[in-house]
């Protein structure tokens, strides 16, 4: 049971297998719960790398834990996640203007 002075969000999964269907209950933080609604609200893509041409995500900024700077947090085409310092993303890529 979530204590009333933590602060969690509940999100319910249902998983899909071939041959089964079940629901699992998690306790998600609210940075957990901000980067899933910053991934399911983002523009997709977002961003297009400047020498290479793919396109990716921007889903959020971070803060290194080490110097608290700030990181880019993006997916790639193929849904991997990449991190790196955010003036560095910058420099990389340009953004996707939406018309």
């Amino acid at each position: 049971m979530i204590k009333s002075t933590e602060r969690a969000a509940e999100l319910q999964m249902k998983l899909k297998a071939p041959t089964m269907h079940s629901e699992v209950n998690t306790t998600v933080s609210p940075q957990q719960w901000g980067l899933i609604s910053s991934i399911i609200n983002s523009h997709h893509p977002s961003h297009i790398h400047k020498v290479k041409g793919g396109e990716y995500t921007l889903l959020h900024i971070a803060l290194s834990e080490k110097d608290q700077s700030q990181q880019a947090v993006y997916m790639g085409e193929d849904g991997a996640i990449w991190v790196r310092p955010l003036h560095e993303f910058l420099e990389k890529f340009s953004k996707i203007e939406k018309n």
